[in-house]
């Protein structure tokens, strides 16, 4: 079973997505042409293909969530980020990182691509305060810009240049990584502080209510992966999955640590 890494990359910004989409479609299409022959029938005329489509929809966690790995940045950076490449209309570097659970890399149908982001959709939902759902379309980007041609005088070689050279292609690319390292140190100064605007009663289980708990944590909400127990341990809610889930309360110790998903059942009003 292979694992992503999804890298986006902007002049000096890189960005990897905090939490992998469940699916990573990408789309091709051709609009071939159809007409009718005489004597034939129905034939397709081959065209060239459209320009691909990569279609995104995951999570934008405001705080760091149990097994999420690497760089935690607030969801304004992402938000920020896609929604300006959209107002300034500048293309963004798309690139799928693909390796085994072994370590191995791969290659998968896309090595990543130039893009413009055609539509940024973000969602808060009710009880997951800081949390941003986001719907993310690109759309592969063909640099148009006019190619310059010379020729010289009769019986000498003409040349080509294009306007995008490899070379500009490679300084590009070593731009990209160059910045990873700019966002790892500038990352650990972003904090994010969330105040609740309105009350909720004591009793009721929300984001940020505190509790006291009893029982064992997993790494995810279906309680697949233990990650230990604690015992009378004042807690606070992180986040609150679906009612389906075995283990729906994803809870945080007093230092702001996340420590995993609980039972709601080994949850308890906290005195006082």
């Amino acid at each position: 079973m292979p694992k992503y890494k999804l890298y986006f990359s902007r002049d000096s910004t890189v960005l990897a997505l905090p939490i992998n989409p469940e699916k990573l479609p990408e789309t091709i299409s051709a609009d071939n042409g159809k007409y009718s022959v005489l004597g034939l029938g129905q034939i397709m005329q081959p065209r060239t293909p459209d320009l691909r489509i990569v279609s995104i929809s995951g999570l934008l966690p405001g705080r760091r969530l149990p097994g999420q790995t690497g760089i935690h940045l607030p969801p304004a950076v992402y938000i920020d980020f896609f929604t300006s490449a959209m107002r300034k209309k500048s293309p963004i570097v798309y690139t799928p990182v693909r390796f085994y659970e072994n370590g191995l890399p791969f290659l998968g149908p896309s090595l990543g691509f130039p893009c413009l982001v055609t539509r940024f959709k973000t969602e808060e939902r009710g009880g997951e305060t800081g949390d941003f759902y986001f719907d993310l379309s690109l759309s592969e980007y063909r640099d148009f810009s006019p190619q310059r041609a010379v020729v010289q005088g009769e019986g000498q070689t003409g040349t080509f240049t294009p306007a995008t050279t490899p070379e500009r292609t490679a300084a590009r690319a070593i731009a990209a990584a160059s910045a990873i390292s700019a966002v790892t140190s500038a990352a650990s100064t972003v904090r994010l502080t969330l105040t609740p605007t309105r009350s909720t009663p004591s009793d009721r289980l929300v984001v940020n209510a505190r509790r006291k708990v009893s029982g064992s944590y997993y790494a995810a909400s279906d309680g697949a992966e233990p990650l230990g127990s604690v015992h009378g341990l004042l807690i606070t809610v992180r986040r609150i999955a679906s009612h389906a889930k075995p283990c729906r309360v994803c809870v945080a110790d007093a230092n702001g640590d996340v420590l995993g998903w609980m039972a709601e059942a080994d949850l308890q009003e906290a005195d006082g």
